[in-house]
Parts: C-alpha cells; structure tokens; sequence
C-alpha cells in the first residue's frame, strides 16, 4: 500500500521503504505556506540550519583539483576528459545543439544531450563524482570579494553545453544569485560522524 507520509521510525527517522520517493522541485522561488494559514499546523522554520547549504567554494578547491596540479584533476590535457565528465560533445551536435563549445574537444560522445544522471562517469583520483561537467557547481562564497557586489555566486566545474575550458579546475565564473538556469547545481554533502 502506497502511504503519501513517510513512516519514521522509534527516534523520528524517515524509514526509506521501496516505495520511498524524493519529490525534486524546480529551481525559483515558491510559497510552502505559513503558520497564518493555519495555525493549528506544526511550526515549520523553513530555515536551514548552521552549515547546510552549498558548500563553501574555498573547501571546494581541494575537491577539484583532487591533490593534482594539473589544469583537470584528471590529468594534463582535455582527452583526459573522456570518461570523466558530461560536456558538450557529439551527442548534443547529433541533437542540434548548437553550442561552439562541441569544437574544443571533437572525440567526446557520452552519449548526454543535458544533464546525465549522477555517478555515471568515472570519479576523481580523490573519488569524487561529477566534479568536472554536467552541472556548474554553485559555491557559497559570493562574488563580492573578486566583484565588489554581493548578488553574485561563484560557479565552477564546468556544465554539459561547456568544453573543456571552462571544466579545468582553477575556472571560476560568477552568475546572479537568481539566475534561472538548469546548467546550475549544488552538492549535497553531510559531515562525517565519527
């Protein structure tokens, strides 16, 4: 039998079941309702709390250059890419896509049009997934110390309409905080308990 609430177990955790489902919501802003609606409902802080978010462009660098010194964590030219990041190639030009970035690195077919699922290529030498390509990754760190303007976040690791240019490890580029784009994503990391 298909429950819309979750079960949650003796201590309140989520008790993930086959039919267990996560609803993914677009990026933008939407309204989740408030206690004024009724306040007889739970109290809600939609508020993350301290250290959730994306994580902080700075900690970022040791994960994609992977201890390396090379331009990609994956070695010292764009062929190292091949089968370690979803960026414009064959598949997207066969689509019509009509990025110039398809040129940089003419050999590279994954087979992904857009976004490719997570995991599907090969880690990093620190075994890190999706460090190079498929999405720009979103650091905390805004943009006003390099731009004097804080409605700007760093992006980095390049995204599937990009080459490898704008995939290397030391590339930065700042966007606006409310840009609507699905080449934008963050990570989701939780601390290690030991």
């Amino acid at each position: 039998m298909f429950s819309v609430v979750p079960a949650r177990d003796a201590e309140g955790h989520l008790e993930l079941r086959p039919e267990s489902a996560l609803v993914l919501l677009p990026g933008g802003k939407f309204w989740m309702g408030t206690q004024a609606q009724d306040p007889a409902a739970p109290h809600h802080d939609p508020q993350a709390a301290p250290g959730c978010g994306p994580v902080h462009e700075v900690s970022l660098e040791l994960f994609f250059c992977a201890s390396t010194s090379t331009p990609w964590s994956t070695g010292d030219n764009a062929r190292s890419f091949l089968e370690h990041a979803n960026l414009a190639d064959q598949a997207a030009k066969r689509a019509g896509a009509p990025w110039p970035a398809i040129r940089e690195l003419p050999e590279l077919d994954d087979g992904c049009v857009l976004t490719a699922v997570v995991g599907s290529f090969h880690p990093n030498p620190s075994g890190l997934q999706d460090m190079h390509g498929n999405v720009r990754e979103v650091g905390k760190l805004t943009g006003k110390e390099a731009t004097g303007r804080a409605h700007l976040y760093v992006t980095r690791g390049g995204c599937y309409m990009d080459g490898p240019s704008l995939a290397r490890s030391a590339y930065r580029e700042a966007q606006l905080i409310d840009a609507k784009e699905g080449m934008f994503g963050v990570r989701a990391v939780r601390g290690v308990e030991r």
